[in-house]
């Protein structure tokens, strides 16, 4: 009997805005399945574990250990990509995460050297870059019809 591979992903901080929506992503894939939750304030991290149906571990070099646990999606505050990625690829986690990668290009290029040294799959979510009207918009910037851009905002 040939069983189908589940992805067990362990979801890292509920801070970001769409750590939710991923969570949401993440368990409507017939692949995958939210194992674990970790999170800086371990109050919202047992409340999140509690919604989503999984376990809440709050010792996250404990969480890397678990070969349960196959990836890591990292929704913390930009500041502790570094610490929590390097650990992650260190440990022999896949690594999902939302921009910024980083808040300085040393440390992410620290991160960058932990997945290459380890060789884990890592992959840096930038939603608005397939939107249509973003991709409408870029189209009209690069043909000229939009003139000169010196800036653009976008609500």
């Amino acid at each position: 009997m040939n069983e189908k591979v589940r992805i067990k992903i362990a979801m890292i901080s509920s801070r970001h805005v769409h750590a939710n929506g991923y969570a949401k992503e993440f368990s409507e894939m017939p692949d995958c399945e939210i194992v674990a939750v970790w999170d800086e304030n371990p109050t919202e991290g047992r409340r999140w574990a509690e919604e989503l149906g999984c376990e809440f571990i709050e010792d996250y070099d404990a969480l890397l250990l678990d070969a349960n646990i196959d990836g890591v999606a990292i929704c913390s505050p930009t500041s502790m990509h570094p610490d929590l990625m390097i650990k992650a690829a260190k440990a022999g986690k896949h690594i999902f995460t939302e921009k910024v990668l980083a808040i300085t290009f040393a440390d992410a290029k620290r991160i960058r050297e932990a997945v290459l040294a380890n060789g884990v799959n890592f992959a840096i979510s930038f939603p608005h870059r397939c939107r249509t009207d973003i991709l409408l918009a870029k189209k009209f910037q690069e043909s000229g019809a939009l003139g000169e851009l010196t800036y653009a905002r976008s609500i």
